[in-house]
């Protein structure tokens, strides 16, 4: 189940949806610090843990062979930081990176 908080007024799950689907997403941590002028800039970032099937997402060679291991998982765990440069503009919401956990598949 996917939520949407009026803390921030976004729904992650809108970040993938024309990507591969989210079987589940849950908050992990919130830090609103806003420092625009620090070197590198303190953005306001949420993070995210979601499980993405990606049972369908292939990537081939030019010759259109799979390059996708026939072993790989079909669901893989990430950490997703959506960050906000527009903060309290809560439209200014963007996924910022996307780290793969080398956890056991979700």
């Amino acid at each position: 189940m996917t939520r949407t908080g009026p803390w921030l007024g976004i729904n992650p799950a809108e970040c993938l949806k024309d990507s591969d689907t989210p079987q589940s997403l849950e908050r992990q941590s919130v830090d609103l610090t806003n420092n625009q002028e620090a070197s590198p800039p303190i953005v306001p970032v949420v993070i995210f843990q979601v499980c993405t099937d990606v049972s369908q997402f292939q990537i081939v060679d030019k010759d259109g062979n799979s390059l996708v291991p026939a072993d790989r998982a079909p669901r893989v765990r990430t950490n997703m930081g959506v960050l906000n440069y527009d903060y309290p503009d809560a439209t200014g919401w963007r996924v910022g990176w996307v780290e793969e956990l080398e956890e056991p598949s979700c």
